[in-house]
């Protein structure tokens, strides 16, 4: 088992039990105690489950509900930094010269910038770390969307944002999410979330891009419909079960 694939099965496990053991997750994935202890840390420290004496308690409250504060772009940098770059890789492929794409606010879309510096396309978006990455690259235009600042996400939101967004035609739009649960793609924030909806309704092509951990999760704010999605971009750790389920839905793309 990849390390990916055995902290996504402890994270599942523990948010199951409500508490683990460092014994009883050893001895459920037949991994030694030390490697748990390690990837205890990690999770704790990226902010998956809550590390304490003996074991892991789980983060997440009823009906998949993730109990915890919004990250900071500086605290989600930090947070599964391999997967990102491969899903900006996947998702890049999806982009073609000539395209207009929208790109949300949050790492994994400023990663996709990144991967993006060969396409030659017109690029929007209402992220400042976007922006700045996408300015990097060879668009032919980078139109930054104004409006109310979020200095927690580097995003600009609300009614400016929106009108801005309504004048637009999007080829393709990609925003990330901090959950897909039920169905639905989920946000912390409504205003984003408002935001997101209107530019993937925009868009002659709609893309999620988010890493498997977040599959399962829900949030704050559902904003879209993942039936109503192109596809999926995620990474190489999905299970088979997650695939089987959004596929019924969406295309997922890995």
């Amino acid at each position: 088992m990849l390390k990916p694939e055995r902290q996504n099965a402890i994270v599942t496990l523990v948010t199951k039990m409500d508490f683990a053991s460092v014994k009883q997750i050893s001895e459920q994935l037949d991994v030694s105690e030390m490697t748990i202890r390690r990837d205890l840390e990690e999770l704790a420290e990226v902010g998956r489950l809550t590390r304490v004496h003996g074991g892991a308690r789980s983060i997440a409250g009823p009906h998949g509900t993730v109990a915890r504060r919004e990250y900071t772009t500086s605290e989600k940098h930090r947070q599964h930094t391999i997967e990102k770059e491969q899903i900006a890789q996947t998702a890049a492929r999806l982009v073609q010269d000539g395209d207009t794409v929208f790109l949300g606010a949050g790492t994994t879309c400023e990663a996709l910038a990144r991967a993006l510096a060969n396409v030659h396309l017109r690029a929007i978006t209402n992220s400042i770390q976007v922006f700045s990455a996408l300015n990097e690259c060879n668009a032919l235009d980078v139109i930054l969307i104004g409006g109310e600042y979020r200095p927690n996400t580097g995003a600009f939101v609300g009614g400016i944002s929106e009108r801005s967004i309504e004048a637009i035609g999007i080829s393709k739009a990609f925003v990330g999410t901090n959950g897909v649960h039920d169905g639905l793609i989920f946000g912390s924030n409504s205003l984003e979330g408002s935001l997101f909806r209107m530019a993937l309704n925009r868009a002659d092509a709609r893309y999620v891009v988010t890493d498997s951990s977040k599959i399962g999760k829900r949030d704050f704010y559902g904003f879209y419909d993942v039936v109503n999605l192109d596809g999926i971009v995620t990474d190489t750790a999905i299970t088979e079960k997650q695939v089987k389920a959004l596929s019924e839905l969406t295309e997922v793309i890995f």
